[in-house]
């Protein structure tokens, strides 16, 4: 989706979307761009087919169509939604002892604790003995892949120091095999097949650097600098369990304006599926598309201590999707269809994010939920996102996502939201794009109308049960907190059975069971720091505590509930040394 007021969609982006349910890479809908007032458009769909080892077959069978939806407005014609109350200033407030985040720290006590990489052991081959050769101009990715098609369980692979040249993607096909390359640059040469690809259990990634020619944005795993995806024999996704990719380094290679410019066709890190991951330690820097990726039902995984600059889109997205193809050609009952298992094995849950350092996208957002259940978002930092939220927590109706619940928002800082411009804008992509007006935090909610005919839908496909305690935010172009803001509209595309344009509607949808405690903000350039739609946010389901803004105690006449509300974020179980339980 596209971070501007009125934008027509890329082909190629609803691409990604689609993908995603089929199970290749999004860039949408959370994992990458999100319209705020999006212009219909209509094309033709066309089924995706989906192989393990065929990235034709998934790029050239699909002609997407197109998808619109009014997520919120613009900065300029959306400084609040109807009905909004007036900001009222408090007196300095006691301030409880005990804070939600507290009543839930023992869950995830270890968790941002990263584990030491481990020594290398004596008996580790060297792929060098396979015939790859550093700092050459001769292609290693033939050696390369016949060493690691030669590993057996609990083997190293060690890239001594140097360059190493591939022109496709090097698979690890090998369960709980280790590849180690500090010292090492992998640099790929062919800009839509480039990956380091994680296709078993207990593969360990360590101390690369991963470098690569780019030209435009791609839309598939394999086009990532590292991907966790794998596929049963019919093409379904398959679960790739116990993966760490650890301190390493996915950096562009050259200067603006050339093809070494951006590190990664697609997103830096993409993981489909993954179970019980570990993500921690590593630089993304100018991936064309989202800098680090998590859908298809991924759960129990963490992503800690990475550093994040100047990439395409959002910097960290956690999304998932309950129907696939077109928005616009589905329907409530088509999404309601053996909905429980849907859900069961479909959406992210289960996710620890913490102490990640992220800044300077061109375009998306910083830290992104949209259909996620269980996450955990702590101690971060998001500095400069130009173009939307610092931290955004959705369901997109055009995209047919799951709903959003069970968020605790915690301890992070977020500055300069909307205020600068990114250090990096190839293309122009910024500047020719409007900003969305996002706060540095913002939740908002879209449904279809046939979708919220459906009361089990209308429930979970809502943004609720989310905690944003002890949060700090300074500089921002639009309010501190936004929430709720969201109106109707419609989506269109060409039905390819009947050759018709099929239009379906939108509206606001739910959101409910809100705590808003202690979070600091000063810097904020906007008439309603805290701005909650009592149109658009359920009566009563917001409750507020300690919130400031320049040091003076805020609320709003939507903080109507009376009681803290139940919220745990991630329940991982991690052991003293950072390992997970």
């Amino acid at each position: 989706m596209a971070f501007r007021s009125q934008l027509h969609v890329k082909p190629s982006t609803l691409l990604l979307c689609l993908l995603a349910v089929s199970g290749a890479l999004t860039a949408c809908g959370g994992g990458g761009e999100v319209d705020d007032t999006v212009v219909a458009e209509s094309s033709t769909s066309t089924p995706a087919a989906s192989t393990e080892d065929s990235a034709e077959a998934l790029i050239s069978t699909s002609t997407p169509s197109t998808d619109t939806e009014v997520a919120d407005g613009s900065a300029s014609n959306a400084d609040m939604a109807p009905n909004l109350p007036e900001e009222t200033i408090l007196p300095p407030e006691a301030q409880d002892t005990e804070t939600m985040a507290t009543a839930q720290a023992n869950s995830t006590a270890n968790c941002s604790i990263i584990p030491a990489i481990p020594a290398v052991p004596s008996g580790a081959k060297l792929v060098t003995a396979f015939g790859a050769k550093p700092n050459d101009t001769t292609d290693d990715t033939a050696a390369i892949q016949k060493a690691l098609d030669g590993m057996k369980s609990g083997e190293w692979l060690v890239f001594p120091s140097g360059k190493y040249l591939i022109n496709k993607s090097i698979k690890l096909k090998v369960a709980n095999t280790t590849m180690y390359g500090a010292g090492a640059t992998i640099h790929a040469t062919n800009p839509t097949d480039q990956a380091i690809w994680i296709q078993a259990d207990g593969v360990r990634v360590y101390s690369f650097t991963k470098t690569a020619v780019t030209t435009t944005r791609q839309t598939t795993p394999w086009s990532a600098g590292m991907t966790i995806y794998a596929s049963n024999a019919d093409g379904s996704r398959k679960a790739v369990n116990n993966v760490v990719i650890q301190g390493n380094k996915i950096i562009n290679a050259g200067t603006p304006g050339t093809n070494l410019a951006n590190s990664a066709g697609s997103a830096g890190i993409i993981i489909l599926k993954g179970y019980r991951f570990l993500v921690a330690n590593n630089t993304v820097q100018r991936s064309l598309a989202d800098a680090i990726h998590i859908t298809s039902g991924s759960r129990d995984g963490r992503v800690i201590g990475n550093t994040v600059r100047e990439n395409g889109d959002d910097m960290v997205a956690v999304v998932s999707y309950a129907a696939g193809g077109s928005g616009a050609l589905g329907s409530g009952s088509k999404t309601y269809s053996d909905w429980s298992n849907k859900q069961s094995s479909g959406i992210n849950k289960n996710m620890y994010i913490a102490n990640n350092d992220l800044a300077g996208q061109y375009w998306g957002r910083g830290i992104t939920m949209i259909g996620a259940d269980g996450v955990t978002v702590r101690n971060n930092k998001v500095h400069n996102s130009p173009m939307g939220a610092g931290i955004l927590l959705a369901r997109e109706a055009s995209y047919q996502t799951f709903g959003t619940r069970n968020i605790l928002i915690d301890g992070n800082t977020i500055d300069q939201t909307q205020t600068m411009n990114p250090p990096y804008n190839p293309g122009n992509k910024f500047t020719t794009s409007k900003i969305t007006g996002h706060g540095a935090i913002e939740i908002h909610s879209v449904i279809f109308k046939d979708e919220a005919a459906i009361a089990q839908l209308s429930t979970d496909l809502s943004v609720r049960n989310v905690a944003m305690i002890n949060n700090k935010i300074t500089e921002v172009d639009a309010p501190g907190m936004r929430i709720g803001q969201a109106s109707g509209s419609s989506v269109s595309a060409v039905d390819p059975a009947t050759g018709k344009t099929v239009t379906r509607t939108t509206q606001a949808g739910r959101i409910e069971n809100l705590g808003l405690e202690k979070t600091a903000m000063s810097g904020v350039h906007h008439s309603v720091p805290m701005s909650i739609s009592t149109t658009n946010v359920q009566t009563t389901s917001t409750w507020c505590s300690g919130n400031t803004n320049s040091g003076s105690g805020i609320t709003s006449g939507a903080c109507k509930m009376t009681a803290k509300p139940a919220v745990t974020g991630a329940t991982l179980s991690c052991t003293s040394t950072g390992q997970t339980g």
